[in-house]
């Protein structure tokens, strides 16, 4: 048995889904494996670091078991209490999304954008991908994830700058949840991919796949025959959250710092289709831009200004 394809990292259900990573010790950083026969944890050190540039620990269910043989399969921690089953999936009132899709002359994403682009292009971008705008922070963006049957499972808000195109991250990073700004009460968030109603479309075309919402809205402009999907973050790839993608032709772009993340992600997702891992930022980013954590957004706008052909 691969204990790897038996367990699986816990799906993000908000901040108590998420623990102190055992290395950094970096709080609500920290994703645990459970034993997706017993809907239990495995040991409290087993998992995975989100902050893979910065820490990178990762404690597999297999090193744990090579380690700790005498707790090889039908392990049940004593210390544990069982992970309670979740109520069906929420989603978002259609009057919270119908209001939010309007004034973007106050959304600073857009603003970006319109640096970039023609304001043709900028009208389909908004519909497309149903761009909002939230009173969360002055000139916030929201990010809806909309489902392949039309439903709006979460809205996430963004804050950017209008000049840059960057998130704003001080004094803290500005990033939260159209639920969780509302406080709608018992809400169970259950996500999908960001763009994934345009799979319901486009049933023949090949789907790409990038970290950032900001980076799928932008690549779709510059390679308009693709689906342009984003997972959200690097750790956004679940087995769950790909179902939807079975048997259609994938194309991965991780940011430079998630070549090899995404590669190994691609080989434990084979049996749901197939997955191409492109290395065009691995072959063209510099090594300033590995700091920066380069992504294809970045990148395209570069070369676009550049007039350099990759």
């Amino acid at each position: 048995m691969n204990n790897d394809y038996r367990f699986c990292l816990e799906p993000y259900a908000g901040k108590k889904s998420r623990h102190t990573c055992p290395s950094c010790e970096k709080r609500n950083e920290f994703t645990r494996y459970i034993d997706m026969n017993t809907e239990q944890y495995l040991n409290a050190n087993v998992g995975r670091c989100n902050r893979i540039s910065k820490c990178s620990y990762h404690y597999t269910p297999s090193q744990y078991f090579e380690n700790n043989p005498d707790q090889h399969d039908n392990y049940v921690s004593p210390k544990e209490e069982p992970l309670t089953f979740r109520k069906g999936v929420s989603y978002v009132p259609d009057t919270v999304f119908r209001n939010s899709l309007r004034k973007y002359d106050q959304n600073n994403f857009v603003a970006y954008i319109n640096t970039l682009f023609s304001s043709e292009q900028i009208s389909q971008l908004i519909s497309r991908y149903f761009i909002g705008t939230a009173k969360r922070w002055k000139g916030a963006t929201v990010f809806y994830q909309v489902d392949t049957k039309g439903r709006v499972r979460a809205g996430k808000i963004i804050q950017y700058n209008p000049i840059t195109g960057k998130r704003i991250k001080n004094p803290r990073d500005h990033v939260s949840w159209v639920h969780s700004a509302l406080k709608l009460p018992d809400y169970n968030l259950e996500q999908c991919f960001f763009g994934e109603h345009l799979l319901s479309i486009g049933q023949k075309k090949t789907v790409a796949i990038v970290e950032s919402e900001k980076t799928a809205i932008v690549a779709s402009v510059y390679f308009p025959e693709l689906i342009w999907l984003a997972a959200g973050s690097i750790n956004g790839l679940s087995y769950k959250k790909c179902q939807v993608l079975r048997g259609r032709e994938i194309i991965l772009y991780p940011d430079l710092n998630g070549f090899e993340e995404w590669s190994n992600k691609a080989i434990q997702l084979s049996n749901i289709s197939t997955f191409e891992v492109s290395d065009i930022l691995e072959r063209w980013g510099t090594e300033v831009d590995r700091k920066n954590g380069l992504d294809l957004a970045d990148f395209l706008i570069r070369v676009n200004q550049q007039g350099i052909k990759p």
